[in-house]
């Protein structure tokens, strides 16, 4: 019996609270709400290859939990940049009024480096960074109000079941 009340009150605590500062860094949901937003941001804005540098150069700047926002940038991944960057190129292209490079495109999907990425020229990228950065906004800014209300509500209800504990 004692042992049982040993666990429930010192040893189960530690380790819900172990977890939650993992999950929340600093304890604070709006880091993890931050982090899910940069993650959902890095990935649909920037180029796959290059996102893990853009969010460590944004980590200098920002505090947010990399590794949250690491794993939430793989939004973009091999099943999902083709419908990504079809819709960020469409995208780009009518808010520009631009005709995308389409077939340096293709060319690009079967030989992928940044020689052929320069080869889109100057209206291409600025399609390509237009469109992109626009999705990305209109994802990431919602997803942040989104995962904050979603986390602090988690983060009340786990306070709860501990004072209750």
């Amino acid at each position: 019996m004692k042992k049982e009340n040993f666990y429930q009150t010192k040893i189960k605590p530690q380790i819900k609270k172990g977890i939650d500062e993992i999950r929340h860094p600093g304890n604070h949901p709006k880091t993890t709400a931050l982090s899910i937003s940069i993650g959902i941001f890095v990935g649909i804005a920037v180029p796959m290859g290059f996102q893990v540098w853009a969010m460590a150069l944004l980590l200098l700047v920002i505090r947010y939990n990399l590794m949250i926002a690491s794993l939430v940038s793989l939004i973009s991944n091999p099943l999902t940049v083709l419908p990504i960057y079809f819709v960020v190129i469409s995208i780009g292209e009518y808010v520009i009024g631009v005709n995308f490079p389409w077939d340096i495109f293709y060319d690009f999907l079967d030989n992928p480096g940044i020689e052929k990425i320069l080869e889109f020229g100057e209206q291409g990228i600025a399609v390509f960074f237009t469109g992109s950065i626009l999705i990305a906004l209109v994802i990431s800014i919602p997803t942040y109000f989104v995962s904050l209300k979603t986390i602090t509500a988690l983060h009340k209800k786990n306070v709860n079941t501990l004072e209750q504990s």
